[in-house]
């Protein structure tokens, strides 16, 4: 098991991880737990055990520390990968089916107060697209990133005080 730490890429170095690479899995996974995923070359890994991580963290601070194994990078290629994928595809669908639905009510809305017959009607009062897609109980998102965070020992290093 290798243990890798992940700083952000300050410097703005090029950064071209091998396809599947320990690097490669460790970024791929702090994107799948992060609520908002880091940009291409925004992260770099090192292995924890390294002169290069040394040297780093005397630099800059680290912001996660992971660990990977085979047994868990062939999960995370056969099986998680593919979840997240899934996971995000619905998140873009609700998404997108909020943007849709609020068009919707909008150009209705803007039709009502247009219409001297129909004017009285209060759509947006009766019809509260933010609250509806706001219920979503969307716990799988917590529960999935949680497992992962298990299965890899991902440690968040930020200093969220700072």
């Amino acid at each position: 098991m290798s243990q890798y730490i992940i700083f952000f890429n300050k410097a703005n170095l090029e950064v071209n991880y091998k396809k599947n690479s320990d690097e490669d899995v460790a970024c791929e996974i702090i994107n799948t737990i992060s609520d908002d995923p880091y940009k291409p070359n925004s992260l770099i890994v090192v292995n924890a055990e390294s002169k290069e991580a040394t040297f780093s963290t005397l630099n800059t601070n680290p912001i996660y520390k992971l660990e990977i194994d085979e047994n868990n990078k062939k999960l995370w290629q056969k099986e998680i990968s593919q979840i997240a994928e899934k996971i995000e595809n619905v998140e873009f669908a609700i998404g997108g089916a909020f943007n849709e639905i609020e068009s919707c009510v909008h150009s209705l809305d803007y039709s009502l107060k247009r219409s001297a017959e129909f004017n009285m009607i209060q759509l947006k009062q009766d019809l509260d697209v933010d609250y509806t897609f706001n219920q979503f109980e969307r716990n799988y998102v917590y529960e999935f990133r949680e497992r992962i965070s298990e299965l890899f020992n991902v440690e968040s290093l930020i200093n969220h005080y700072a």
